[in-house]
């Protein structure tokens, strides 16, 4: 066999070892109905767009996460995670967040003024099934009013499709409106090709808790390398006098693809230099 042959095999092996390494590493399935009882991660977005105001995107900047999950018969739900959040409009800074209940209640195409549900494929508006959370915490109205806004809303998934439209009511300390489909679609589009394979709760445990600015203690999944907070709270002096905590969070999954690809280099290097060795003598 010729060294180029030889070469060729190594090289040929050694992409095929960190292929095997990175592979399994970051596991995704494509679609809900493949996977076991569990609770898994997908990428989703939401769009509340007005073109009045010079244009205006109020849904992207409140929703934070989206779930998919499969019961122990395979029923699906996908639950999307609210924050209260902000939008400029001319200049002008408004708070937002979803309200249930809003104090001024109205009716938009057929649609009262706090109402969360879907639109079927005909165009069929459903609110049975659907289930929502309230936060703990408050966002203040037009009336100057403390409302413990919409954290996180949950409907049945019989059908996986790409683009789902919502009705649902966007508050503000400003003014609000109800989004639907007729007057101001909300849409959500969810890529269900990023559905995680891997259910949350058998993510590996962390191997640390991350201690928040609040006080309170953020467990995560995977190796988190931070530094202690500065001033109280931090259990040290490791940061004082910087200007705040930061901290990189590093999945398993991820961890597992890195050190991978690195023993694949190394091994490829040691027998890298076995043949340069062997090329010498001959």
């Amino acid at each position: 066999m010729s060294c180029s042959s030889r070469w060729k095999q190594l090289v040929l092996g050694a992409v095929a070892l960190t292929m095997a390494c990175l592979g399994p590493a970051v596991p995704v399935a494509h679609g809900a109905s493949e996977l076991p009882a569990g609770i898994y991660y997908v990428q989703a977005e939401l769009s509340c767009y007005v073109n009045a105001m010079g244009g205006v995107e109020f849904g992207a900047p409140l929703l934070t996460m989206a779930q998919v999950e499969v019961d122990e018969a395979g029923s699906r739900s996908l639950t999307l995670h609210f924050t209260k959040s902000q939008v400029t409009i001319y200049g002008i800074t408004c708070d937002t967040f979803l309200d249930a209940s809003p104090s001024y209640v109205t009716d938009t195409d057929g649609v009262t003024s706090g109402t969360i549900g879907y639109y079927e494929t005909d165009g069929a508006l459903v609110t049975e099934g659907v289930r929502y959370t309230l936060s703990d915490d408050t966002a203040e109205n037009a009336r100057q009013e403390q409302v413990h806004y919409v954290d996180s809303v949950t409907f049945p998934v019989g059908e996986e499709r790409d683009t789902y439209g919502l009705t649902l009511f966007i508050n503000s300390n400003v003014m609000g409106t109800q989004f639907t489909a007729d007057r101001y679609p909300a849409n959500l589009t969810v890529d269900w090709a990023s559905l995680s394979a891997t259910p949350i709760e058998q993510e590996a445990e962390p191997s640390e808790a991350i201690q928040t600015g609040g006080g309170d203690l953020e467990r995560l999944d995977g190796l988190n390398i931070y530094t202690a907070d500065e001033g109280e709270g931090a259990g040290g002096t490791a940061n004082q006098g910087t200007v705040g905590t930061y901290r990189a969070f590093i999945r398993v999954p991820v961890l597992l693809a890195v050190g991978g690809a690195a023993g694949a280099l190394v091994i490829l290097g040691v027998i890298l230099v076995i043949l340069g060795r062997r090329e010498r003598k001959v």
